[in-house]
């Protein structure tokens, strides 16, 4: 019974830090487009469908579908077993400390919400490692495509995820080297060169989005919104 009450904890405390995750996003390529107008309903719905971000990058990065599905499913058997496993020591612990249900019900919260704050980089560290391991034989069954434009776009966003634009450049250039027509890569590396400080070179990029869409007739509300966001950055940049 613990087990079931962790896995299901785990999966809703999940939705509920990738909600605050959205909202506090401040790169404004990555933001849902949920979050420009937030409504409850939309949190809600965000909440119960965290899982299929995981899905997202991977499909957009590889044309492969089962290397994508594969590294999806990775990352969210990773995420959910350290978050249950968590979620459990958790409870087990407040178990053995009161005898008491309400007790026990303050005690484990305070124990997730403490443990997660404190303890969040070790968490952390700990589902890098498991990712790192299991990658091994999913790397022998899904090989990567390396001369694929997707493939450096996803190198690219790892890299500046982690705050290394240069080396995001550095991807998203080799992406656009093979398929110059990707808009949305062009607004990444847009975005690199900006964080980068190289005005010059992002306002570049991001008349290169708006003239790569115009030329596309782009109908997308998600793809309107992106546009809406290149131009109020270069104006922006414009305007320095």
């Amino acid at each position: 019974m613990t087990l079931v009450i962790s896995v299901v904890l785990a999966f809703l405390l999940s939705g509920v830090a990738q909600v605050i995750a959205d909202l506090g996003n401040p790169n404004f390529v990555e933001r849902p487009l949920w979050v420009s107008h937030p409504t409850f309903g939309m949190a809600v719905w965000c909440a119960l469908n965290w899982f299929t971000r995981m899905f997202d990058k991977p499909i957009y990065a590889y044309i492969r579908r089962t290397r994508a599905f594969a590294l999806g499913m990775l990352d969210l058997i990773v995420h959910m077993g350290v978050a249950t496993a968590c979620i459990w020591l958790c409870i087990t612990l407040a178990d053995h400390l009161f005898s008491n249900m309400v007790l026990q019900i303050v005690s484990a919260a305070v124990f997730v919400i403490v443990g997660s704050v404190f303890l969040w980089t070790y968490i952390s560290l700990i589902k890098l490692l498991l990712t790192f391991i299991l990658m091994f034989p999913l790397e022998l069954m899904f090989p990567a495509i390396a001369h694929d434009a997707q493939y450096w776009c996803n190198k690219g966003f790892t890299f500046s995820d982690h705050g290394k634009h240069q080396k995001a450049v550095r991807c998203f250039d080799k992406a656009l080297k093979v398929d110059s027509n990707r808009f949305l890569t062009w607004c990444n590396t847009g975005t690199s060169e900006y964080n980068l400080d190289r005005r010059t070179a992002a306002m570049r990029c991001y008349q290169r989005v708006l003239a790569s869409v115009a030329a596309q007739a782009q109908s997308d509300p998600r793809v309107i919104d992106l546009i809406g966001r290149c131009r109020e950055r270069l104006q922006e940049l414009e305007h320095k």
